[in-house]
């Protein structure tokens, strides 16, 4: 059976500690702290590994033990690492987070510097990847330079382009590669930051997202939290609210959320039920510990 899936991007040990009580800052706060294997590239990868499908990642990783831990991650799922570079001038990504009692993220800082490893012709040379493929994600931790190559290619071979731009200061990298996307799915900030709107209300997302479409993009599929997810795509715009959750800790759903769209979508179903089946795996997500989905069903 052919690969379905290629996903390109970042991969990271994800290390949270999560408050007891409210945060107090400028001291030790009583909680919980945990590792993880995570990364938007990553998580995706193993989200769409568990809900049966066959998975190629392409990720930069150190030659280090955070390294090793990911490649067992990885290998344990079933997804395949041929195309995994070990970078030897770089560690391994860290993500460090910090999670408020209520589940949200109260702030995080994140180690990236190994993405630099993935230049252009690291993808040149991975070439193969792209063979048997139908979908390819890329998430805009990439340099733009490689990111912009790696839609290139997969448009070249008639293949559906999916991009997460991971924040809004990474969005902008893909303004100059909008026609080349099949579907994006900015939150509000990075909205506002590729088409220099204001997003507060729903019609100020309707108008922002229209304005991606009318830049190339065929699909647009804005993340508002609390307030669910607003659509834009050739059959028209529409609202999906969010189910009322209790949110132990968000890391990690917006990449099931996308995962869900991708697996509903490649399995048949409407684009709106995959937009829905996303959210359900990203309310499952925030209702656990865990980043990514798990085979048990949380």
């Amino acid at each position: 059976m052919a690969v379905k899936f290629l996903v390109i991007g970042g991969a990271n040990v994800d290390i949270k500690g999560r408050m007891f009580q409210s945060t107090v800052f400028g001291t030790s706060n009583p909680g919980q702290v945990w590792k993880t294997a995570g990364g938007v590239a990553r998580n995706i990868a193993e989200d769409l590994a568990v809900l049966g499908n066959r998975v190629c990642l392409i990720a930069a990783i150190g030659q280090d033990d955070n390294g090793e831990f990911l490649l067992r991650k990885l290998r344990l799922t079933g997804i395949d690492v041929e195309h995994m570079l070990k970078c030897p001038t770089h560690p391994t990504g860290v993500y460090l987070a910090m999670v408020r009692n209520t589940g949200e993220l109260e702030l995080a800082v994140s180690d990236m510097s190994v993405m630099e490893c993935l230049t252009p012709e690291v993808l040149v040379a991975r070439e193969a990847a792209f063979r048997g493929v139908r979908f390819v994600f890329l998430d805009a931790n990439l340099p733009a330079q490689t990111l912009a190559l790696g839609l290139r290619m997969a448009k070249a071979r008639e293949l559906i382009t999916v991009v997460d731009p991971v924040s809004a200061a990474k969005s902008l990298r893909l303004l100059p590669c909008l026609a080349d996307l099949d579907l994006i799915t900015p939150n509000r900030d990075e909205l506002a930051a590729m088409t220099g709107m204001t997003v507060q209300h729903m019609a100020d997302v309707e108008r922002a997202a229209l304005h991606l479409r009318h830049q190339g993009v065929k699909r647009v599929i804005v993340t508002l939290g609390e307030q669910g997810v607003f659509m834009a795509t050739e059959a028209g715009e529409r609202h999906l609210p969010a189910k009322r959750v209790d949110v132990v800790d968000v890391t990690g759903a917006g990449d099931a959320f996308t995962a869900g769209i991708l697996h509903g979508w490649q399995s048949g179903m409407s684009f709106p039920d995959a937009v829905q089946l996303g959210q359900e795996l990203a309310a499952q997500i925030v209702q656990s510990t865990f980043s990514v989905l798990n085979r048990e069903g949380g």
